[in-house]
C-alpha cells in the first residue's frame, strides 16, 4: 500500500490552501520539545507509520507542555505500531473540538468513479455510527469531467445539518480536499476527524492519504516520500518485495506488477491470471505445498519485467522448486513469459533437472512457447489441456519431501 505518512498529507493540503493545525516532526525527544515550545500550546503527538488505528494502540499522546511532549516522544520512538517502527513523530497544535466530523474521496466501484463520503459523526467510532445510522453517512458520486465544486460541499453541508459560517467553509474545503484526490492521484484522501472547533473553525484533525501506486510514475517526489516506510499495509517491505516494487515501477507501462513474500514457504509461484491464481495459491496450500510469494502481472509487453522479477525470486534462500502459468488473460502472449522465465532461470544458474520448474500456460504465442521450453532440458511444460490443479499437483509431487 502506498500510503503516505501523516506529514507529507498535510503538506499536500497546505498546498492547496487548506488552513491547518500548527504542526511539525520531530525524530527526538529534544526536537519533539523544541516544537512544543516554538508552538506554545498543548499539543498531540502522533507516530508516523503508514497503519491506521494508531490512537487504539496507544500511539498518539497528548501533552500539556513541553517537558510532557518530550516525554511522550521518547515513549513513542522505542515503540513498533504494528511492524512499523517509530521513527519521528507529528507533533500538532491540540484542538478544542466542538464536534468530530469525517470527510473522505475515495473510489465507488459499483459507481466506476470518485465518491465524497460525509458525516458529522467522525472519530475513531465512525465506522460503528455509520453501521448504527446509516444514514448519518451521506454519499455523493462525483462526475470525473466536471470534478467537484463548492457549492456542492456546501449542498452537503445544508443536508448534513450544518448552518451559519460553516456551511461555506466545508464547501470550499470540501472543493480543495478534491483538488488534492485528483491532482496526487490518491485512491483514498480521508479527514477523520474534520474538527468543527469551539471557535467555528473547520480544521482537518488528521488526515490519511493513500496513493494509486501504478500512478507513481507521475509523481516521483511522491514516490520519493514513501522511502522506508512504505509497506504492505500492516508491515515494511521485505527486501525482496521492495526490490519487485523497483522493477514494476522501472517501466510502469509493460504491466503492473503485485506481489507478497511469504517468509516460510519455499515454492516459488509464479501463476498469473487474478481469480485463477488466487485458486492455485489456495491448491498449493491445501496440498501442503508452501508458497514463497504471491505474484500477478497486468497484460503487455512484460517479459522484462517478468525475467527481473523471475531472477529476483530466484535468488531467494531456501527454494525447492517453481511453478509459474495462468490461463488466457486479455490475449497476453505466452511466449513473452516463457521467454522471460527461461532467460532467468539461465542466467542464475538454475538447473530445472535438479530443480523442479512446472510451467502451464494458454493463449497466444503457445506454440512459441512450446519451443521456447523444449529446449530447457528437466522443464516441464504443460498446456491447456492440464489444469492449473493438475500442475499445482505435479510441483507438490516434485519438490515433496
Amino acid at each position: 500500500m502506498a500510503r503516505l505518512l501523516e506529514n507529507d498529507s498535510l503538506s499536500l493540503l497546505a498546498n492547496e490552501g487548506i488552513r491547518l493545525p500548527r504542526w511539525g516532526v520531530a525524530s527526538s525527544a529534544v526536537e519533539a520539545e523544541a516544537t512544543a515550545a516554538r508552538l506554545k500550546c498543548a499539543v498531540v503527538l502522533k507516530a508516523l507509520v503508514p497503519v491506521g488505528g494508531r490512537g487504539k494502540a496507544g500511539a498518539i499522546r497528548s501533552a500539556s507542555n513541553p517537558a510532557e511532549a518530550a516525554a511522550a516522544t521518547a515513549e513513542l520512538l522505542a515503540r513498533h505500531v504494528g511492524e512499523f517502527p517509530v521513527r519521528r513523530v507529528l507533533v500538532m497544535e491540540r484542538l478544542q473540538i466542538a464536534e468530530e466530523q469525517f470527510a473522505s474521496f475515495t473510489f465507488d466501484p459499483a459507481a466506476k468513479g470518485p465518491v465524497l463520503l460525509f458525516s458529522r459523526s467522525g472519530g475513531v467510532e465512525v465506522e460503528r455510527q455509520a453501521g448504527r445510522a446509516p444514514g448519518s453517512l451521506l454519499r455523493r458520486a462525483i462526475s470525473v469531467t466536471r470534478g467537484f465544486r463548492p457549492f456542492e460541499g456546501r449542498d452537503v453541508a445544508v443536508e448534513a445539518g450544518l448552518r451559519g459560517s460553516v456551511v461555506p467553509a466545508l464547501g470550499q474545503l470540501l472543493a480543495s480536499l478534491y483538488r488534492v484526490f485528483r491532482g496526487c492521484d490518491a485512491r483514498l484522501v480521508e479527514i477523520n476527524p474534520l474538527a468543527l472547533t469551539v471557535a467555528g473553525e473547520l480544521l482537518p484533525a488528521a488526515v490519511v492519504i493513500d496513493l494509486d501506486d501504478q500512478a507513481l510514475f507521475r509523481h516521483i517526489e511522491l514516490g520519493d516520500k514513501l522511502a522506508e516506510e512504505e509497506g504492505t499495509g500492516f508491515r515494511p517491505f521485505t527486501p525482496l518485495e521492495r526490490r519487485i516494487h523497483e522493477i514494476d515501477r522501472s517501466d510502469p507501462h509493460a504491466g503492473a506488477i503485485r506481489f507478497l513474500e511469504f517468509p516460510d514457504g519455499d515454492i516459488a509461484f509464479m501463476v498469473t491470471s487474478g481469480g485463477a491464481a488466487l485458486t492455485a495459491l489456495g491448491q498449493l496450500i491445501s496440498l501442503g505445498g508452501r508458497p514463497a510469494n504471491a505474484f500477478d502481472i497486468t497484460a503487455g509487453q512484460n517479459e522484462e519485467k517478468i525475467y527481473l522479477a523471475m531472477r529476483a525470486i530466484l535468488r531467494r534462500p531456501g527454494l525447492r522448486g517453481l511453478i509459474a502459468g495462468g490461463n488466457v488473460k486479455n490475449f497476453a502472449r505466452v511466449d513473452l513469459q516463457v521467454r522471460g522465465i527461461v532467460r532467468a532461470l539461465r542466467d542464475e544458474g538454475v538447473d530445472p533437472r535438479r530443480f523442479p520448474v512446472v510451467l502451464r500456460f494458454a493463449g497466444p504465442g503457445i506454440e512459441e512457447a512450446r519451443e521456447i521450453a523444449r529446449n530447457v532440458s528437466g522443464l516441464e511444460f504443460y498446456e491447456d489441456e492440464t489444469s492449473l490443479e493438475g500442475a499445482v499437483r505435479r510441483i507438490v509431487e516434485r519438490t515433496g519431501r
